[in-house]
């Protein structure tokens, strides 16, 4: 990726300025100049001072340091002198301040990073943690770079403040001032740095507020299995983690920078299955089951060509249920830098002529000559070429933009340096698991609410996500937060799905019923801070049958929808007995229900293992 461009700071900045010390140079100059001038028309005429050349010289130098014989007694002296002893002391003194500054800048810049407060902190990332600090810089933020010493003139120059340091060590965040930071982006391609950073992180999170805390896991396997296990955790008061999964981020930026024609012929082409190409395959997916609630429309024929396409597609299967309800996957095992004019044309012809040909290889230079091939080989039919370079931000610049170099072929062509679309604040901070997840609720919802013979649109909460009330995206948002007390409810864990085969099911329709009462409980206390006035904000008892039922199909929908995920729902815990449970049970007047200690009601008969 190029070097991002300047952005000018309000901390302490770069070191004084070239053309400031330009104009003291040549006063400097012009004062010893003139200085030797005055003091050549002035000490012959005065027999205390030597007057040789030497002797001149001697006292115009000491004209710097205000020490100077002959201008000691209080004059009149020639104009030039006077100019002299004036701008020679002033040339002086600049020279000292920039001095010093050099000696106390990295000082000062570490003290600001210490003493920063609602600021945000990047840890690590090289070119893509100042591509960051850039943007961050232009939303008005301070912001502090944890990094090595290779980033910080980059750093300097982009306003940005430097501590170098490794952040998984608790002196380097706290040199950065992270415990009174506003936001923490962790962007470590090494995943076990980044985890290690994380812990350090909730470790600093100060008692006085929220910190919120951002972080890259790059492998994809241990990306699922964090994010399985946060979500399904307890929520933490200081510190709010969101894992982030960059090649997810980066598909989810393409499919918004290069949509899908709504009305195009169904087909696309995924050429390279590296970290962005298995991504795009599965947001491809979810982008096509989220417009199936809305529109008739028949599952998306995605041709995928790599070296190893089918091995790759058949595990995305196991881990992405959502792939094949919504894709009709056809793949090739072509390797990208074998396309060519003869074997192109055969797989764009697969099927209708695709609306977009995505190029995800992880060489950018294998990337640009497929993409530049694919433009010759689809013959009389406008399909648009997508070429994702990862590095490739010139490249970028040289097809689109002001300073364009090379033809777009009329549009069909689009070159994109994937940094410059996923690094930006509002996507990191947007691009969430809890964000996706309630947004995969939503669309169940109303694909429920679709089965039950609603109309969508009919009323606020069936709209699309983009289009629902900011309240109602917060009652899905709550929901996904909730989902880690259902599960432990019925002693079960959240897992990235492995086996398709291996369907969860509830034991019984009282486990249904249990988180369905649950689920109202939790809308309940969050309705009414939104709508104290509702008509169904009473206990479950007196809530009607159809509210209840949609509470109980929500329950009855969430392992499917996990599954669309990307995750599966384990039971662990034993099975139900007879014998009395560890917890302490209260037995309910009303219904022969009993009350745990975590608050919530379960059904008469129903025991929960477990401390």
């Amino acid at each position: 990726m190029a070097q991002p461009a300047r952005v000018e700071g309000h901390g302490v900045g770069p070191l004084p300025s070239v053309a400031l010390a330009l104009v003291f140079g040549a006063l400097a100059i012009l004062s010893f100049i003139l200085g030797y001038v005055g003091l050549a028309a002035y000490v012959p005429g005065n027999h205390d001072y030597g007057a040789r050349p030497i002797d001149l010289l001697y006292y115009d130098l000491q004209l710097f340091i205000i020490n100077s014989p002959p201008v000691s007694n209080g004059g009149p002296y020639p104009l030039s002198l006077e100019f002299a002893r004036f701008g020679a002391p002033a040339a002086t003194a600049y020279a000292l301040m920039a001095a010093v500054r050099l000696l106390l800048d990295a000082q000062v810049r570490q003290f600001r990073a210490r003493v920063s407060r609602g600021h945000a902190v990047i840890c690590g990332g090289g070119q893509d943690g100042l591509l960051l600090g850039q943007r961050l810089r232009h939303e008005g933020r301070r912001v502090v770079l944890v990094d090595d010493d290779a980033t910080s003139r980059a750093s300097r120059s982009l306003g940005l403040l430097h501590v170098t340091g490794d952040a998984r060590e608790e002196h380097a965040l706290r040199r950065a001032g992270a415990s009174r930071a506003a936001e923490i982006f962790i962007l470590h391609p090494d995943s076990a740095v980044g985890a290690a950073t994380v812990l350090m992180a909730a470790r600093l999170a100060g008692a006085d507020g929220a910190l919120t805390c951002y972080a890259a896991i790059g492998d994809r396997d241990v990306y699922a299995g964090l994010l399985a296990r946060h979500l399904a955790g307890p929520a933490q008061d200081r510190l709010r983690l969101h894992l982030l999964n960059l090649d997810e981020m980066a598909a989810q930026a393409l499919l918004e920078a290069e949509p899908l024609p709504k009305h195009g012929s169904g087909h696309v082409v995924v050429i390279g299955l590296g970290g962005l190409g298995q991504a795009l395959l599965i947001e491809l997916a979810r982008a096509r089951r989220t417009m199936l609630p809305f529109a008739a429309a028949p599952p998306l024929v995605v041709t995928v060509a790599d070296a190893d396409a089918q091995a790759v597609t058949r595990r995305l299967v196991r881990q992405a249920p959502v792939l094949p309800q919504a894709c009709q996957v056809r793949a090739r095992n072509v390797p990208a830098d074998r396309l060519d004019e003869v074997t192109l044309p055969v797989l764009l012809g697969d099927a209708a002529p695709p609306d977009r040909v995505y190029v995800c290889c992880d060489d950018d230079s294998v990337a640009l000559r497929v993409g530049l091939r694919t433009l010759r080989a689809r013959q009389h039919h406008p399909v648009r070429v997508v070429v994702c370079l990862g590095r490739g931000s010139a490249f970028s610049a040289a097809f689109h933009g002001e300073n364009q170099l090379f033809d777009d072929a009329h549009g069909t062509l689009s070159v994109l340096a994937v940094p410059e679309l996923l690094l930006r604040p509002e996507l990191i901070r947007g691009g969430v698991a809890t964000e996706r997840l309630a947004q995969a609720l939503h669309t169940s919802y109303v694909e429920a609410c679709g089965v039950r013979g609603e109309k969508m649109g009919s009323r606020q909460a069936l709209l699309p996500w983009h289009a629902l009330p900011e309240a109602h995206r917060e009652s899905n948002r709550d929901q996904a937060r909730h989902l880690g007390a259902k599960l432990a409810a019925i002693d079960c864990i959240l897992v990235p799905a492995f086996d398709p085969s291996i369907a969860f099911s509830y034991r019984d329709e009282s486990e249904v019923q249990m988180l369905a009462r649950m689920e109202h409980d939790r809308w309940v206390r969050e309705r009414r801070r939104a709508d104290p006035s509702h008509p169904n904000l009473v206990d479950w008892h007196r809530l009607p049958d159809d509210a209840r039922d949609k509470d109980a199909q929500f329950v009855r929908d969430l392992p499917r929808v996990l599954a669309d995920f990307g995750f599966q729902v384990v039971r662990v815990g034993p099975p139900p007995t007879n014998g009395r449970s560890v917890r302490d049970w209260t037995r309910l007047p009303d219904d022969g229900g009993v009350r745990g200690s975590d608050g919530y009601e379960r059904p008469a008969g129903r025991r929960i293992s477990g401390g």
